[in-house]
């Protein structure tokens, strides 16, 4: 029940891009700079706010993070990482500009998401839509799965990096796409469907 409750406000405001596409509300011409501000302002803000504020020293467990990220180095999210070592107290106006600056990433993202929405290729294509959602709901925490076990890792421990590797595509992954020349339409079917099948998906898993 939590994980569709989580699911359904996502998919609201997925919807809601939609039909502001579809009434004119959210142009064509506009998408691309909005993608563009999320990703290169949006999303860095958000990443180094949330790491920097982490316990780390209470709640950093190595093996699990080894075996969650394998050998990905964020840099955005390795300067907060470091941030939040060093133990300094950053100052209240960054803070604060980063916190509002953060809290644009994801409704920008799930709006720009829904404006792009196109049914037809998730249709047509849907054994091609449906195996990078195999990839990453079930293979993936698979392997994790039997990695913190393997390394005998207490459910207690490993069970965030669990969610992190059964969690559906990000959305993060149609902005990508768009600013870096890749099928973006292909990004935004694969992220919708494994958003979907995530509510089944997270309930095996959990």
């Amino acid at each position: 029940m939590n994980t569709i409750s989580n699911i359904i406000p996502i998919f609201a405001v997925i919807i809601l891009g939609l039909f502001a596409r579809k009434k004119g509300f959210i142009p064509e011409e506009f998408i691309g700079p909005a993608n563009r501000l999320v990703y290169y302002l949006a999303i860095p803000a958000m990443i180094f706010s949330s790491t920097s504020k982490a316990s780390l020293k209470t709640q950093f467990d190595a093996v699990v993070l080894v075996i969650t990220l394998a050998s990905v180095l964020v840099v955005f999210a390795a300067a907060g990482i470091l941030f939040s070592l060093t133990g300094f107290r950053m100052p209240t106006v960054v803070d604060r500009s980063l916190d509002i600056l953060s809290s644009l990433a994801l409704p920008m993202a799930l709006l720009v998401i829904g404006a792009s929405l196109t049914f037809k290729l998730m249709q047509s294509q849907i054994l091609r839509v449906l195996s990078p959602g195999f990839l990453k709901l079930v293979l993936l925490p698979g392997c994790g799965f039997l990695l913190f076990r393997l390394f005998d890792v207490s459910v207690q421990n490993f069970l965030p990096g669990l969610i992190l590797l059964a969690s559906p595509s990000a959305t993060v992954t149609c902005v990508m796409a768009k600013e870096m020349g890749g099928d973006a339409d292909f990004a935004v079917a694969a992220i919708s469907t494994s958003t979907m099948l995530s509510s089944i998906t997270f309930s095996v898993w959990l």
